[in-house]
């Protein structure tokens, strides 16, 4: 489960940031896993709106909005959880999904 949701979010971040910019990947202390990609910022309503199956922002990439729900219910599964930010954390633009991790017992 935990390699759909990383593979699905990279996927995305490559998908939707323009041509030639970098996706940064970032693994915290704190039980944490950044994807960080480049460009406009994602409207403010629509941003929770993007783990509903087929839902898709402004975009003319391809795709069937099924990536973010998928990570979204495995991440659920895993007891984890799912942050979507935009723009993405210390900047002006970009999007950044995060996949806070449980403490295992």
């Amino acid at each position: 489960a935990f390699g759909i949701v990383i593979r699905n979010l990279l996927e995305n971040a490559l998908t939707h940031s323009p041509e030639d910019s970098p996706v940064d990947i970032y693994v915290d202390e704190n039980r944490s896993v950044r994807i960080v990609n480049d460009g406009t910022a994602v409207d403010p309503a629509l941003l929770p709106k993007l783990t509903t199956r087929f839902m898709r922002g402004q975009t003319q990439a391809s795709g069937s909005g099924l990536g973010l729900a998928i990570v979204d219910n495995l991440a659920k599964r895993m007891n984890a959880s799912l942050i979507l930010s935009s723009p993405a954390s210390g900047r002006e633009q970009g999007f950044e999904a995060r996949i806070d991790l449980p403490e295992q017992a």
